[in-house]
């Protein structure tokens, strides 16, 4: 479960009579979130925040980023409060990699050991050891059908049109990986209104690219190019060839403005479309160039819009 790699962590420090806890709390983006079993096991990992209540620990809060989405929190504990409990620190780097370490204090000290998430089972298992909300629970039951069988099914039908996708970014690239890793990446998040958010735009990203799968599927695509990179916003543009010998383009989440979008569809202002599908092998369509086929007449043969993820009224969580 645990990689070779151990060490003493930065943010905690053991004192004569407190142990000091830092946290930094803010997404999946340069945070360093840490969670505390209630008991010696780690059969329910729950947040510094709620776990220092309970030991009537006092809290301070280090610093706010600008637009108050960051946030430094420093937690003094009871000497004897994290004895022997399983501490979990699940640390973000700024590009969004994440790196989870399992930590314990024994006899003063506090050794933190990495985790290897490349092993389903540990995945798995610090997923289960989190505690969640019943809505949440019911996510991670549903998850396995939901996403995890949609994202093969994804893989399978582009692979099978002889493309090799390549997910860019690291949030997109970690749910194509190992969506078991990503509902977990998305869960340690500190707060209800964080997890939703999270899962809801991971579930909305894998039933964008399903939409498009079918689309390959159902019109039996051949790839005419070896690798797609699979990107938001970028103009990477996918050309296939139908059973019939006819050719499209098609792009995923394109940059066309809500006007540009009119010139295409002769429809509302309204939104840019999660697909786009046009007649023709077109290449190179870089920031800019749909709106100059739109000039030049090119209307596409399909725009797809996809709506999905749930509702935040719903969900109720364990952290404030």
């Amino acid at each position: 479960m645990l990689a070779d790699s151990c060490t003493t962590p930065w943010n905690i420090k053991v004192g004569s009579e407190l142990v000091y806890v830092e946290q930094i709390t803010g997404g999946t983006y340069g945070s360093d979130l840490v969670y505390v079993s209630l008991t010696d096991t780690p059969c329910c990992l729950s947040n510094i925040r709620d776990f220092a209540r309970g030991v009537g620990a006092r809290r301070n809060v280090l610093g706010v980023s600008r637009g108050g989405r960051r946030k430094w929190e420093i937690y003094a504990l009871p000497r004897g409060a994290l004895l022997d409990k399983i501490v979990l620190r699940a640390s973000f780097m700024n590009s969004g990699t994440a790196i989870f370490y399992l930590c314990r204090m024994t006899d003063g000290a506090v050794t933190c050991c990495e985790v290897d998430l490349a092993s389903g089972e540990c995945v798995e298992a610090l997923r289960d050891a989190l505690c969640m909300a019943t809505a949440e629970n019911v996510v991670k039951e549903w998850w396995r059908y939901g996403v995890v069988a949609r994202v093969d099914y994804i893989k399978s039908v582009m692979r099978g049109c002889g493309v090799e996708p390549i997910f860019v970014g690291e949030r997109l690239r970690e749910l194509f990986h190992d969506a078991n890793l990503a509902l977990l990446t998305s869960l340690v998040i500190d707060t209800p209104q964080g997890r939703a958010i999270s899962l809801g735009e991971k579930i909305a990203r894998v039933a964008e690219l399903w939409v498009l799968a079918r689309v390959l599927d159902v019109i039996g695509a051949r790839a005419l190019q070896q690798w797609w990179l699979v990107e938001q916003t970028m103009n990477n543009e996918l050309a296939v060839e139908d059973r019939f010998g006819r050719r499209f383009t098609i792009v995923y989440q394109g940059t066309i403005k809500p006007h540009i979008l009119k010139m295409l569809t002769g429809g509302e202002e309204h939104t840019t479309p999660d697909i786009v599908v046009l007649a023709g092998e077109l290449r190179d369509l870089s920031y800019g160039a749909l709106g100059e086929l739109a000039r030049r007449g090119v209307r596409p043969h399909l725009v797809i819009e996809v709506k999905t993820g749930p509702e935040l009224a719903e969900w109720r969580g364990l952290s404030a």
